[in-house]
């Protein structure tokens, strides 16, 4: 110090997770100049840096959502003319089209089936709340490779606005316009049944001073992570719709069993304490607030567990470092509500989040995005899985589950490849299980197939 006097000392803690994220987040962007100044939708493989990859004829291209295995893409076109799906196996850009619609709001933020099979469509009456939406009209399951409407006689909802199902493919939740923009609803799903069946609607949470909307199951679909944001009237002209990413919002978890909403205050920039740990703060009127509180929208959770946790990325306004920021390096971003101030955002959930009252982590800047384009609605999907024969990291990349040393490189360095199930063998982590028993490791998990980490609980 200044007097000369020793202080400290200052210590911290971090948790490190024991694994890589994997995956693909797609996300879309708006007034951009990678898009001659409209919108389109950028790749972001994670550990890599974002690329432009996709704009169809030169128009806007926005309202996207990505299936669970990374195979389709749905996203409307120069709105509200066309909605378009892409098959993204080949990993070419731009995708080549599955099928192209002239009803526009068919495929703009539908709910895909986790195999990229199926859209359920989010539905809504004229000047519905999503933006891009404005004359949806009624939910209905597509075929996404022809875009031909599939009977479902059994469905119980007409407008379930920002669909999305459940990993395992046995759920979809949304917003149930149907009864009002505070109420979030979920129904079960059975696709293998000739016409698809839908069953046993419920309402899971319910604010009605609110809007829920954009919700994303966890991997082990015994939670939701969903948006709650204002319905207010508020200065500078920005739309009251509750979806929009230009109002004050958080997110909340949503235990499925039960209906416990836990509010994720780590995840929205608050201590334990409730006092927030934000570089700009709180200004406490959420309708006007230049501050970092109520800046957090629409949530995507990775499909698989990494490292023991369930990663949720987001939009999010919030500052960041000396760039995005009062006084940054990025002109006029002093204003929280500036476009370009929408940047991607990555928090941690504890697998075991059961029962806790904050099973969240601070969250981080995902590395690799464009700096100077806007980040919406950032979706996050598996790459493609490999066939047999194609080098892995682990078993999440391989179609059949298992990703095994198949012999050493001139450097002595392992050959990893995906091959067939091997006989009477116990599973590695990220290796194809039906039950907990099935893995090597006593202490694994069974979650979607894969073994999985479980962090013991820190102190």
């Amino acid at each position: 110090s200044c007097t000369g006097q020793v202080t400290g000392p200052a210590g911290e803690a971090w948790h490190i997770a024991p694994g890589k994220l994997k995956g693909v987040v797609y996300y879309a962007t708006y007034a951009s100049p990678d898009f001659n100044n409209l919108s389109g939708i950028i790749r972001l493989r994670l550990g890599s840096q974002a690329e432009r990859f996709l704009q169809v004829d030169g128009q806007c291209t926005v309202c996207h959502s990505v299936s669970a295995n990374g195979e389709v893409l749905a996203t409307g076109i120069n709105w509200p003319g066309d909605s378009v799906t892409f098959d993204l196996r080949s990993g070419a850009v731009p995708p080549p089209q599955m099928v192209r619609t002239t009803d526009g709001p068919m495929f703009s933020f539908a709910a895909l089936t986790p195999d990229g099979r199926r859209a359920f469509t989010s539905g809504g009456p004229n000047q519905a709340s999503v933006r891009g939406q404005e004359t949806s009209g009624p939910s209905r399951l597509v075929d996404t490779s022809n875009a031909q409407v599939i009977s479902a006689p059994s469905l119980p909802v007409q407008y379930a606005q920002t669909p999305s199902f459940s990993p395992d493919g046995a759920h979809v939740a949304f917003n149930n316009s149907d009864v009002g923009l505070g109420h979030l609803g979920m129904m079960d799903y059975d696709g293998s049944q000739n016409p698809p069946l839908f069953s046993n609607l419920k309402e899971i949470a319910a604010n009605s001073n609110k809007t829920l909307g954009w919700p994303s199951f966890l991997p082990d679909s015994q939670a939701i992570i969903y948006q709650e944001g204002t319905t207010i009237t508020y200065d500078k002209g920005y739309r009251a719709a509750g979806f929009e990413t230009s109002y004050p919002a958080e997110l909340r978890l949503v235990e499925i069993a039960g209906g416990t909403v836990r509010p994720l205050g780590a995840l929205n920039g608050y201590n334990p304490d409730g006092s927030v740990y934000l570089p700009a703060g709180a200004t406490g009127d959420v309708a006007k607030a230049q501050g970092d509180d109520w800046k957090t929208f629409e949530p995507t959770v990775l499909p698989r567990p990494i490292g023991g946790y369930y990663w949720v990325m987001f939009s999010s306004r919030r500052t960041y470092g000396n760039t995005l920021a009062p006084g940054g390096t990025v002109a006029n971003t002093a204003d929280a509500w500036l476009e370009v101030r929408k940047k991607i955002w990555v928090a941690a959930i504890d697998v075991n989040h059961a029962g806790k009252p904050d099973p969240s982590h601070p969250a981080f800047y995902l590395p690799g995005q464009a700096l100077k384009s806007s980040a919406l609605r950032p979706f996050v999907a598996l790459e493609p899985c490999q066939a047999q024969g194609a080098s892995c990291e682990s078993g999440v990349d391989c179609c059949d589950g298992f990703c095994r040393e198949t012999g050493r490189a001139a450097d002595g360095t392992p050959i990893l490849q995906c091959v067939p199930p091997p006989p009477a063998s116990c599973s590695n982590l990220d290796e194809a299980c039906v039950t907990a028993a099935d893995c090597c490791d006593p202490t694994n998990l069974c979650i979607l197939g894969r073994c999985a980490l479980l962090v013991p609980d820190i102190k």
